[in-house]
């Protein structure tokens, strides 16, 4: 699967944090002290990880305020699970 992806394609920090948001409520429920909220900047931290290990890339696109980033996996879902398997296992 080639890297590059049309530039319709992909997530910026903000809707990935809504998203990682929504599916911790969806799958587990609410906390008992509220709503599931993964920070923005742990979600930045995580794709900025994953874009330096090969296993996301992305392309900037201008924004409010500036210049935003863009991240897509680089490669099918099997792939994508067993490369992150891969990371954490050589992380250990």
């Amino acid at each position: 699967v080639p890297s590059f992806r049309p530039k319709t394609y992909g997530a910026n920090s903000s809707t990935l944090t809504t998203m990682v948001n929504r599916v911790l409520t969806e799958r587990y429920g609410e906390r008992p002290g509220g709503r599931w909220h993964v920070s923005r900047s742990s979600i930045i931290n995580s794709s900025n990880m994953l874009a330096g290990n090969g296993i996301w890339d992305y392309y900037e696109k201008t924004g409010k305020g500036g210049y935003q980033k863009v991240y897509f996996a680089k490669m099918a879902e099997a792939e994508l699970r067993q490369a992150i398997k891969d990371l954490v296992l050589e992380k250990l």
